[in-house]
């Protein structure tokens, strides 16, 4: 957790998926991206605010406000997400995926 970093009374949590920390070779690119995004989500229920995601290799982000999943992330690993909510400032409006 980053205290020094937020505004006063704001708690934020840095999370990292890289596939190397748990496996010997590369798992598939779906099986990663399944995982990353049932960690977003477990994250997401935990704290219940938006949070800020950095995606495309570090070249990009947007806020996360929510989403919805075919199970509970909480108790499913890996979990399908079927939508997610976010806020991107380079599109008007911010657009569900």
């Amino acid at each position: 957790i980053q205290q020094h970093y937020a505004p006063s009374g704001v708690v934020f949590h840095n999370y990292i998926y890289r596939w190397p920390f748990h496996y010997p070779k590369e798992p598939t690119y779906l099986w990663q991206t399944w995982q990353a995004t049932t960690s977003l989500f477990r994250s997401w229920l935990a704290y219940a605010e938006p949070m800020s995601v950095i995606i495309n290799g570090g070249e990009h982000s947007v806020i996360v406000s929510g989403g919805w999943t075919t199970a509970p992330a909480d108790k499913y690993y890996p979990v399908n997400a079927t939508a997610v909510i976010i806020r991107d400032p380079m599109f008007a409006g911010g657009q569900p995926f």
